[in-house]
């Protein structure tokens, strides 16, 4: 969904042009940021043309000023897949390059927005929030009802790193991985059309009726992490 928003984005603008820079694979521990490249990569080989694709450790950012000073050479157009704090560090290093205030735009992808904000957010003044005017974010909406994104990331990585868990290899909260929510909205999911076959005397072991069961069911995770 974020590669499509994108490509449409650029089509709406008539901006043929781009060039993504973000993370290296080498900077995270789990597989969704090669995951968004390739979605990202595949979206825009229709009608957009790349012209520059930069990674690189986004954490160290004495490397910014040069990736930036290149990129820029060869696109106008600069599309950013990092964590929003390695975003956050990239935008301001632009800011001093004189890039925000100019020709460029800078697209920020972003899994779910409430983590972007949570964490762009947290010293705000005037020089970041200059850094951010030529910035589109593309992102999910979490659901907010109940619980945002962000919230049920801090639970799990308190589990895991609680002391029965003391040989688990996440560290910080940036490396829990964005499919712990979807198992657990997929588990809700699956426990509501158990027991709705359940209910209505149906065998939940026949696997073509729970398929059909999961289709027709319309219901709202009440405490689903995204609601769906």
């Amino acid at each position: 969904m974020i590669g499509q928003v994108l490509q449409k984005t650029l089509q709406f603008f008539g901006w043929r042009y781009v060039g993504l820079m973000g993370s290296s694979s080498d900077v995270f521990t789990w597989a969704e940021m090669d995951e968004l490249w390739s979605s990202v990569e595949n979206q825009l080989q229709t009608n957009i043309t790349v012209t520059a694709k930069v990674r690189y450790n986004t954490k160290n950012q004495g490397l910014h000023q040069e990736k930036l000073s290149y990129i820029t050479s060869v696109a106008r157009i600069i599309v950013l897949i990092c964590s929003s704090l390695d975003a956050r560090s990239i935008l301001l290093e632009a800011k001093e390059l004189g890039m925000t205030n100019g020709p460029y735009v800078f697209f920020v992808l972003q899994q779910f927005e409430d983590n972007f904000f949570k964490e762009t957010w947290i010293h705000e003044n005037s020089n970041i929030l200059d850094a951010y005017h030529p910035v589109f974010l593309i992102a999910l909406q979490s659901y907010r009802e109940y619980k945002t994104y962000s919230d049920f990331v801090n639970e799990v990585y308190e589990k895991l790193k609680d002391k029965q868990h003391s040989s688990s290899f996440i560290s910080i909260h940036e490396e829990v991985s964005s499919y712990a929510a979807y198992l657990h909205d997929a588990v809700l999911l699956y426990a509501l059309a158990i027991k709705e076959m359940s209910e209505k005397k149906k065998n939940f072991s026949d696997g073509r009726a729970l398929i059909n069961t999961l289709k027709g069911c319309n219901k709202t995770l009440v405490y689903g992490r995204f609601g769906t």
